[in-house]
């Protein structure tokens, strides 16, 4: 409604203006909120997801680091057992 402007209200009474332009804020705020409400709701799911690939990439490298150990205890046993040879 082009007639619903802070400036229009403001003619008549300052007070009410005052409120037209919070109500016309709170609308566009809304506007603008539902539009972010969604994508802050992705943006919290990736970094819980992100979080849980963290930890269980954290397990992996682990697991990496004993098995890199066996190899290198392998390779140390197998260089003494060609040195004995």
């Amino acid at each position: 409604m082009p007639e619903f402007s802070k400036d229009n209200v403001m003619k008549k009474s300052m007070a009410a203006g005052n409120l037209v332009n919070w109500v016309i804020n709170t609308i566009i705020y809304n506007r603008i909120y539902k539009n972010v409400k969604p994508l802050m709701d992705k943006s919290k799911e990736a970094g819980d997801e992100a979080q849980i690939k963290l930890e269980e990439l954290a397990v992996v490298q682990a697991k990496v680091a004993v098995i890199n150990a066996k190899v290198a205890e392998l390779e140390a046993n197998l260089a003494e057992a060609q040195a004995k040879l």
